[in-house]
């Protein structure tokens, strides 16, 4: 990895050490904290520009901020001020505010014996084989590293074997209204036993009026005929000066037989970098990975997906949508990997996008790299405006112009969500995007 360390980013080190020694004086209050992580931290640095990684996304403008770590009793919300973020169904809910669990804001639903939900620092040492596992997944550079070194808070959930969640679980991250800009770094363990079932969505809002970096590591295991459905809505608006930064990582290992059906919907945040990582690690495996991004003004969203196809006889389809307005900037890097050994595998990948300004640029960089020689796989990306033809027909009929770019840009974007099967679950997601969209 190409690392330049320059003074932006060597302040940005010296930074993070103070708030590393100053967290060190109240350990117990974390769930964990590492030196050694820490100091590959520090060696490490973050990849720049010139790492081909990140040949896009200049994260330097957001690391020549002062940043603090939030109060943990800094509690400012209740209930009501929840109301607008929830679901309209029925779910656990798992409430983090500037990067802290709040039992206060929580819901377990107490009829749903099929899902355990504790607090990350009680799971650590029980499931240390695992986050191993899935911590070589993960790309290693600074931002991993400094998220090893530690983190504010985090949940572990477990769906039981054979078990299938009656309710959604919903993990929302909340940036409420702050004094000064603000550091959080979270870590979530999520386990299906096998034979298990669940659908969980994780949501990220913003309400802050200062700048809020940060950076969040998601573990998704799957064992043997285990299903997920996982559901990422990223809605991060800025207000004043709070300029929202997003650093996300998700791993996934998806063992025999088993399914993982993951939506990343990125609709709002000054910097969202989002990778996807996931192997299938076990025969007859399947992932399913569906993606629409929407930035706007001078957003900058990112997404960067590896599928590792590490055994034989596994499947997976991969479609990213986005529309990009403004002076907005977007970015899809997806990387298919057969390995040698996997035969018969089937590995589809599409990117597709609408700019609706002349300044909206989007870059696509669809990649396969096959190491075996009896597979199916194939990629794609596509680029370009509104038919025009679509719009005449429309408005032949006596739909206003903006009435028939919004309905033409729903269609657009509502092919990620149309295979949801759950009708309460894709017309809420689907409104979250056609508020976007007007």
């Amino acid at each position: 990895m190409s690392i330049i360390t320059g003074s932006t980013q060597q302040l940005f080190i010296e930074q993070m050490n103070l708030l590393f020694h100053e967290i060190k004086l109240n350990k117990d209050q974390l769930p964990y904290i590492s030196e050694e992580a820490f100091e590959r931290f520090c060696q490490s640095g973050f990849p720049t520009v010139r790492n081909e990684e990140w040949k896009y996304t200049n994260t330097e403008p957001f690391l020549k901020r002062s940043y603090s770590i939030p109060d943990r009793d800094n509690v400012q919300l209740n209930n009501d001020d929840l109301s607008g973020l929830l679901t309209t169904f029925q779910c656990h809910r798992v409430v983090f505010l500037n990067g802290y669990f709040q039992s206060q804001l929580s819901v377990i639903l107490e009829d749903d014996s099929s899902v355990e939900i504790t607090a990350i620092k009680d799971c650590l040492s029980l499931y240390t084989d695992m986050i191993k596992t899935a911590d070589e997944i993960l790309p290693k550079d600074g931002w991993k590293y400094l998220n090893d070194a530690f983190i504010l808070d985090g949940t572990c959930i477990r769906i039981k074997k054979n078990n299938v969640a009656k309710y959604p679980v919903h993990i929302i991250h909340l940036t409420d209204q702050n004094e000064q800009a603000l550091f959080i770094q979270n870590k979530n363990l999520i386990i299906v036993e096998q034979g298990a079932q669940a659908t969980c969505i994780e949501s990220f809002y913003s309400t802050a009026l200062k700048p809020v970096l940060s950076n969040h590591i998601l573990h998704l295991n799957i064992a043997d005929d285990g299903h997920l459905t996982w559901f990422k809505l990223q809605q991060l608006q800025d207000r004043a000066d709070g300029q929202q930064t997003l650093i996300n990582y998700t791993s996934a290992s998806l063992h025999k037989q088993s399914r993982l059906n993951i939506y990343t919907l990125a609709l709002n945040g000054s910097l969202i970098r989002n990778n996807l990582h996931i192997k299938l690690c076990g025969a007859n495996s399947e992932a399913r990975l569906n993606g629409f991004y929407a930035p706007s003004d001078k957003q900058l969203i990112d997404n960067h997906t590896l599928v590792d196809h590490a055994v034989p006889n596994c499947y997976s389809n991969e479609l990213y949508k986005g529309i990009i307005n403004d002076n907005a900037k977007a970015v899809f890097n997806g990387k298919i990997l057969v390995r040698k050994d996997a035969q018969k595998t089937n590995a589809f990948q599409s990117n597709k996008n609408i700019l609706l300004s002349d300044n909206a640029i989007v870059y696509t960089k669809p990649q396969l790299e096959i190491f075996a020689d009896d597979v199916k796989c194939s990629h794609g990306a596509t680029s370009g405006q509104l038919d025009d033809e679509s719009l005449f027909y429309l408005q032949a009929r006596g739909i206003s112009k903006r009435e028939a770019y919004k309905m033409l840009m729903l269609a657009f974007a509502e092919d990620i969500t149309a295979d949801i099967q759950s009708d309460e679950l894709r017309n809420w997601l689907n409104r979250c995007i056609e508020e976007k969209i007007q």
